[in-house]
């Protein structure tokens, strides 16, 4: 195989475990919204920063340390804000 035939297989698998990543990730601010329903009935906090940590504690240590802590922050704290932006949208329709 070509090293440019390798660079083309390489990308497709990229893609595809791209198109996974946003399967998942779907999935997880559906989950979202409904934890944010469940919230604004029962007047809990959106923010949860012990939850924040333990998650990204837990999935470093998945990782094998083959990811930094901080590259693993850095990509959880986003999905973090994405889901209390959803949370408050549904907080703020109410």
């Amino acid at each position: 195989m070509s090293k440019n035939d390798k660079m083309i297989y390489l990308r497709d698998k990229i893609d595809t475990i791209d198109n996974k990543i946003t399967d998942l990730l779907v999935e997880r601010f559906n989950i979202v919204k409904e934890i944010g329903a469940i919230k604004l009935n029962s007047s809990t906090k959106i923010t949860n920063l012990s939850r924040e940590k333990s998650i990204i504690s837990r999935i470093f240590k998945r990782t094998n340390e083959n990811i930094s802590q901080s590259d693993l922050s850095e990509i959880f704290n986003s999905i973090f804000e994405i889901s209390k932006k959803i949370q408050n949208k549904i907080k703020n329709e109410k």
